[in-house]
């Protein structure tokens, strides 16, 4: 019987992942979440034991969880279409055969481990994966900045977590003589600064890591994860297609855009005497 080994589309690295026999003890079965700009991204991962162990459940579900907690994990996720093909080679000479347009990274830290259940023969787990600014929301403080420019004091937040990241700015920022953090988590106060001055952020994942990279604009957003061979990102271009097409990479089939807005009033409940009181203080008529 020929038996191919033909590569996984999703395969994980991380020192967390028990090694037995020369060979992890926990393979990926899927990766959902969620990332955006300006979010915290969220990603739940589920791993069961390979099928070349033969582990009962009980058998393989012997692991230390919270040790995996704190420690870094990366996912390759093999990028549909426009690779190399060959017919008839699914996967065969060590996988070179047949590749999809890259590999696309997604970093991040362990954040929670759990055990979900489990089938016939294997244990299930689940680990979530969020970006190491996710610890600057665990922490509330106190802290008075003099004479400091906002990019400065959010710097002076971020030295304290030692981790990538990269600020790509181009705007002037002024001094302030005070800004305070009051009662607040790093994250909460950090990502007020960068809402009242107009400062993005986002995540990039390469090399085994993902990075903070703050900006405040659009030439902050690099093409990432290059397509083999092409020199642009497999992502770079995105084609069109009406629903029902069969094509082997992925595609867009429709696009709704949508738009809100938000109003907000406040009534005074004595205009007559905030008038008064305004024109009091600064000591010239004031009209509401």
């Amino acid at each position: 019987m020929l038996l191919f080994n033909a590569p996984r589309a999703l395969t994980i690295s991380s020192p967390a992942i028990p090694v037995v026999a020369g060979q992890p003890a926990l393979v990926p079965l899927k990766l959902e979440g969620s990332e955006g700009i300006n979010h915290l991204f969220d990603y739940r991962l589920t791993l069961q034991a390979p099928d070349a162990f033969n582990f009962k459940a009980s058998a393989g579900s012997n692991f230390d969880l919270n040790a995996f907690v704190g420690l870094e994990l990366t996912c390759y996720v093999e990028l549909e279409g426009q690779g190399s093909f060959a017919a008839g080679l699914p996967g065969g000479g060590g996988g070179a055969a047949n590749r999809g347009a890259g590999v696309r990274e997604i970093s991040g830290l362990i954040t929670a481990a759990r055990f979900i259940g489990e089938d016939s023969r294997h244990a299930l787990y689940e680990l979530t994966l969020r970006p190491w600014l996710y610890l600057a929301t665990l922490t509330t403080d106190c802290k008075v900045f003099q004479d400091q420019t906002p990019v400065e004091v959010i710097e002076a937040v971020l030295a304290d977590y030692a981790f990538a990241a990269d600020k790509r700015l181009i705007e002037d920022y002024p001094k302030r003589d005070y800004t305070v953090q009051y009662n607040e988590t790093d994250f909460e106060f950090i990502t007020r600064l960068m809402q009242e001055w107009g400062i993005n952020y986002h995540f990039e994942h390469s090399g085994g890591v993902h990075r903070l990279i703050w900006s405040d604009h659009n030439g902050a957003f690099q093409v990432t994860q290059q397509e083999e061979g092409k020199g642009v990102s497999a992502y770079h271009q995105i084609p069109f297609y009406p629903l029902g097409h069969k094509i082997d990479r992925e595609y867009i089939h429709g696009f709704s855009p949508t738009g809100s807005s938000a109003h907000r009033v406040r009534a005074a409940r004595n205009p007559e005497g905030l008038v008064s009181t305004l024109a009091r203080f600064f000591g010239v008529p004031v009209q509401l």
